[in-house]
This record gives structure tokens, sequence and C-alpha cells, in this order.
């Protein structure tokens, strides 16, 4: 398998697309879109803000919660997946802004795609607590599919096992996808999200397939989900090395004396190449990966 680094998306949606239960008491400010790389950390700069007639005191001792999927604490305590009290740190996040500035940053580290979801924010200012029901956090990882039929995994470390989506573009290629949407709270201050995509190695098909006669036309196709998109050159092995046949993704000859022997592919691309690891020959077509 070949496993490439993808950007990282992230959409602040607006309180519009939440589902607010009653007018929230909390509200987040943060960027409105941000990108990482897969296996890295996201900060998300964040700053909250309360309703005026809300007793919000500085001067106590203030904690930030992160919650997914639902904002309604005491109807998801199990959805508590940060408080920066101690007591839950499912998730590898830490608020680095200063709660009693009303500064919420957060940095989310080692992200993986089992983190796509929904998180709010939270903040405990004893007595005043509140969560950002209205300002969730949507966070979306995509990767090119140049192959349909042979997409590649995203995963990220906002959830185990995410469902992919595959979605058509307007110029009719493909794009999979994760999504999770997070409601902002407190406790979002330097959330940081990492995401991978793996594709399947360099392929190739044959047709026909089996033993091929002299006389026969044969078409080899060579794929691969690599990233950049690669270059192909066919190569047929010969009592002086190894002889380039041809260029591009598919390659057809006639079968005689002198072009029965092994052939292979190679795709390349900026990072490097890859070779396909099995050969045809005239009496025996074998060629894969």
């Amino acid at each position: 398998m070949v496993t490439a680094n993808m950007l990282l998306s992230v959409f602040f949606v607006s309180g519009a697309l939440a589902v607010c239960y009653r007018e929230p008491a909390l509200f987040i400010t943060a960027p409105k879109n941000m990108e990482a790389l897969s296996g890295s950390c996201l900060l998300i700069p964040c700053n909250f803000s309360s309703k005026p007639d809300q007793d919000f005191n500085s001067t106590r001792t203030t904690f930030g919660v992160w919650i997914k999927q639902d904002s309604r604490f005491n109807n998801s305590i199990n959805n508590v997946i940060f408080n920066s009290s101690g007591p839950v740190t499912t998730y590898p996040m830490s608020i680095t802004g200063d709660l009693s500035q009303k500064q919420c940053t957060t940095l989310f580290s080692s992200l993986i795609t089992n983190y796509t979801d929904t998180y709010y924010f939270r903040i405990e200012n004893r007595p005043f607590l509140a969560t950002a029901s209205c300002d969730p956090l949507q966070i979306t990882v995509q990767a090119p599919t140049p192959c349909p039929h042979s997409p590649p995994k995203l995963t990220w470390n906002l959830q185990q096992d995410p469902h992919n989506n595959r979605e058509e573009n307007t110029d009719q290629t493909f794009t999979t996808k994760i999504q999770k949407t997070i409601t902002l709270s407190d406790t979002h201050d330097g959330l940081t999200i990492s995401c991978s995509a793996t594709y399947p190695n360099t392929s190739v098909s044959i047709s026909p397939s089996g033993l091929v006669s002299a006389g026969s036309w044969v078409n080899l196709t060579c794929s691969s989900r690599a990233k950049p998109p690669p270059s192909f050159s066919w190569f047929k092995n010969s009592k002086d090395g190894a002889l380039r046949v041809a260029e591009g993704d598919f390659y057809s000859f006639n079968v005689t004396s002198v072009t029965d022997g092994v052939y292979y592919c190679v795709a390349t691309n900026d990072l490097g190449n890859q070779t396909s690891g099995k050969h045809r020959t005239l009496l025996n077509l074998l060629i894969s990966i």
C-alpha cells in the first residue's frame, strides 16, 4: 500500500447551520478555514465571549471542555473528549490560550481519521457554565480519486473508521472525503488535526489474460494511485538489459517471436517511482505489482 500525506481542510460552520436548542450564553470566534498535513497537529486560534448578562469572572478558575456530536452537555457526558480540569483527556488536545482572557486557542495533536465529528466548546467558570452550541466546527479531509473503482482510504485522528464519501467533481473527476462537524468552545483552542490517504499500489491489467499464442494482440494497462499523478513507461527485458518500449498507461502489441518476453511498467512522479513486480511472457502472462 502507498500512504500519502493529504491536506486536511477545517471549516468553521456558521451558527445558522448548527442546531441551537436555545439562545447560547457563549460565543466562539475562530478562522473560517484551516489546512494541515496528515499526521501533523492543528493549532486553532480561538476566542470566546459571553452574553453581557452572564457572570463570567476572569478572576475565578476557568476550565475549557470539548464535546463531540451533541452540544447538550448534560445529555452527552460520554461525548466529552477533553476537559482542561484533568478528568477527561480522551483526545490528544490541549488548550494553549489563556481562558481567563477569553482565549480558547486549542492544539489538536497527532490527527487521525477517527476524530472526524462535530465538536462543541464549553466554558466552566462557576457558577457560569455555558456551551457554544451554535458555533460548530466542521472538519473535512479529501483526497483525489483518479480511479473511482479503487478509491483511497482516508483516516484521521478525529474518529476511528470514518465513513468515506466519494463525490464527482464538476470536471467529472472524483474526490474522496471524510467530514466531521465540531461546535466550537473554549476547549477547541489549539486543536490539531491530522489525516492520511492510503492508495493501492501500482497495478497492471492484461487482456487477454492467461496463455497467449503467436499472432495474438495483447493489451497491457498500468495504473497507480500515487499523488502527484505519475507518468508511465513500459519496459521489456532483453539480453542487453531493460528496453523502454512505450510511454503511457496503455501498451498494445502483436505477439511474435520478437515481441515474446517479459514486460513491466514503471510509474514515476516527482516523489519517486514504482515498478511492477511480476512479468508477462508469451506462454504465461503474469504481470502484477
